[in-house]
């Protein structure tokens, strides 16, 4: 059994589902320094920034702290020790480098999903506008819809007008998003990994291995746009197969804007995302292969499936209209397949080859009574991989005759139905087919396919 409708409108969509046993922060709580009076008077977390990543176990100590990962963080790099870790906190941004990494190495570990026109990452990345109060978690939308918590505890569905949303009258933002009560929050989770002396993957976790997950969490749009921005780039080259795709993570620190009035520019870290290029390289040629392979079993299994030849030829060939779709010789109860030829590589033909003799009509009517789909399948499946080198036609070109091979069996098909080039093409496809069926008894018996048209 599983729960339908959650308590409160929960769903899996919040980047809050997505559990992790790691966290990768970039910055941390002012008040781990503050004792007596001042901790005291600290009721709310005090945020300060890191010049680098700070690797923690996704588990509290009894200050309400992440537990700092230090056997990751050695593994990392040895130079990232406690006394560093402390004087990078104290020092912030102006820390020196050598006391936080810069740049970590990440595995994904969830294939992407095609929604329409965009890609989803289930289990990657997510984000959401949320409005959080002392109760709990207020309102959370994706700029379209929000789900708003009410206050007898149920949730209403209503539009998501963030702030300066385009398109929008300034009438229906949101007033949570105009007071900067609502903020944009994403999560990144990915697995960690460090490449050891031999340049092979290890796990950070030892533990977990390749099981672990470590989480990124953020409030700037601007890093979620860059997450999605990448990988959407690597799913649109490898058809959404991100698993085991590997990168990195690297942190840089910029000023930007902040809108604010008293302080219009502010120094902030930055996190950039990028997919290894040899990476996405290797899993194309996987898909390639895979491709590939798939063709040839259907080659096969069209071979398999293929029919004999009748023993008895059939006459009055006139009688039959020229080409009604899908109707196909039947054979004899008990037919003996005739042995096949072994094909040639290059076989040479004349002109008057391509004219079908009158005392074999069996020839003609074979091609007649097959549909287009059916002839373009019979002509891939006796090809092969050679499917150029039978499948040519001459024609008058300015004067002079030219050859033309033809790339595979789709290019019969790929103008619009019954327009010139379309006819022209199917009838050059019949003019093969007939030429075949005189020279090679290895061709196929032409059978109907699942893209011919029932009569």
């Amino acid at each position: 059994m599983r729960v339908i409708n959650r308590k409160f409108g929960r769903d899996g969509s919040s980047p809050y589902a997505t559990g992790a046993s790691h966290a990768v922060k970039i910055g941390y709580d002012k008040r781990e320094f503050l004792t007596g009076k001042a901790l005291a008077d600290a009721k709310h977390p005090l945020p300060g920034k890191l010049a680098g990543f700070l690797i923690c176990r996704d588990s509290i100590d009894a200050a309400g702290r992440l537990v700092v990962d230090h056997v990751a963080m050695q593994k990392i790099g040895e130079q990232y020790t406690p006394e560093a870790i402390a004087k990078a906190k104290k020092m912030e941004l102006k820390a020196p480098e050598g006391l936080l990494p810069t740049v970590l190495h990440f595995v994904i570990g969830e294939n992407a999903v095609r929604l329409g026109e965009t890609w989803s990452f289930p289990g990657t990345v997510s984000e959401a506008y949320e409005c959080w109060t002392g109760e709990g978690k207020y309102c959370s939308g994706d700029g379209e819809r929000a789900k708003r918590k009410q206050g007898n505890g149920a949730q209403v569905e209503i539009d998501c007008v963030p702030v300066g949303r385009a398109g929008a009258d300034p009438s229906t933002f949101c007033q949570h998003s105009v007071k900067k009560a609502c903020h944009g929050h994403s999560r990144l989770t990915l697995c960690l990994f460090e490449p050891n002396d031999k340049g092979e993957p290890e796990p950070l976790s030892e533990s977990l291995g390749f099981t672990a997950r470590f989480r990124f969490d953020t409030s700037s749009e601007y890093g979620a746009m860059g997450f999605f921005q990448a990988l959407d780039r690597a799913a649109d080259r490898v058809q959404g197969y991100l698993l085991r795709l590997t990168g990195t993570l690297s942190f840089s620190i910029k000023r930007r804007r902040t809108g604010d009035a008293k302080f219009s520019i502010g120094i902030v870290g930055n996190v950039l995302l990028a997919i290894d290029e040899d990476s996405i390289c290797k899993r194309e040629a996987e898909i390639r292969e895979h491709e590939e392979k798939m063709r040839r079993l259907r080659i096969e299994e069209r071979r398999a499936l293929a029919l004999p030849e009748p023993e008895e030829p059939i006459d009055e060939a006139e009688e039959v209209p020229p080409s009604p779709p899908s109707l196909v010789v039947e054979p004899d109860p008990e037919p003996k397949p005739e042995p096949k030829s072994e094909p040639k590589e290059e076989p040479e033909f004349e002109p008057a080859d391509l004219e079908t003799e009158a005392d074999e009509p069996e020839i003609e009517l074979r091609v007649a009574q097959a549909d287009d789909y059916t002839l373009a399948d019979s002509l891939s499946a006796f090809a092969d991989d050679k499917f150029s080198a039978y499948a040519w036609f001459d024609y008058e070109n300015d004067g002079t005759t030219a050859r033309h091979a033809v790339p595979n069996e789709d290019w019969f098909f790929n103008q619009p139905e019954g327009s010139r080039k379309d006819l022209f093409r199917r009838a050059k496809l019949r003019e093969i087919c007939l030429r075949l069926e005189a020279s090679e008894p290895g061709f196929a018996v032409l059978t109907p396919t699942e893209r011919s048209v029932a009569p």
